[in-house]
């Protein structure tokens, strides 16, 4: 503190610069755990998204399946091939009159479908959840109408247990002189460490045209 020429007190600019620099320290103290909770919060908030999209993709894919039938077209025969050599993933295909439609113009009551995983187009090195919709009364050489129906995808893996004897299994089909649909299916997804939540999601469901 000094004292000017008229007998005021004031402040030296050494003094200005050290109140200054406290006040910066006060600052910067009180700003870290607020950005902190910020980013924290966010996290929180995208886990949650993450877990309601994933748990309500499985609850979509499960009402498609309850509704699988066998068709006459062998393009619709329910099949599960095992993707595992590339990523934790199954390919699934099946007949169904329960699909949610892609697009308005699909008015046939059976649908034939398919769920994969495949690269997402706008992120490179990340994983997204396919499916493809057929109507069963298109022409041979009609492509399938494709949507992405969940992003940020690690995994994706169909198990099938084909009757009351046997185990769970990853690769079937209908094709194989087998029944036409298997008893029941597990699935699991798996969403990537972007979510902030891998840990899988399961699923078992029971078809009820398959065998009993």
């Amino acid at each position: 503190m000094s004292t000017t020429a008229a007998g005021q007190d004031g402040f030296t600019l050494l003094e200005l610069l050290v109140s200054v620099a406290i006040i910066g320290i006060i600052f910067a103290a009180q700003v870290g755990p607020f950005q902190q909770t910020l980013s924290s919060r966010d996290t929180a908030e995208q886990t949650i998204e993450a877990t309601a999209a994933a748990r309500t993709t499985l609850e979509r894919l499960a009402e498609e399946i309850t509704g699988s039938i066998a068709p006459p077209d062998p393009r619709g025969n329910f099949s599960i091939v095992d993707r595992s050599f590339d990523l934790p993933s199954s390919e699934l295909r099946f007949a169904t009159t329960a699909a949610r439609r892609l697009r308005g113009d699909l008015t046939d009551p059976v649908s034939y479908l398919r769920y994969r995983l495949g690269d997402d187009p706008y992120n490179p090195g990340r994983q997204v959840l396919i499916k493809e919709q057929l109507a069963s009364v298109a022409a041979e050489g009609v492509d399938p109408v494709s949507a992405v129906i969940l992003d940020g995808v690690s995994g994706f893996q169909v198990e099938v247990l084909p009757g009351r004897s046997g185990g769970w299994k990853r690769s079937w089909s209908a094709a194989d002189g087998g029944a036409p649909l298997p008893r029941a299916l597990r699935l699991t997804l798996t969403l990537d460490e972007s979510h902030g939540n891998p840990e899988p999601y399961r699923l078992t469901i029971r078809l009820p045209m398959g065998p009993r």
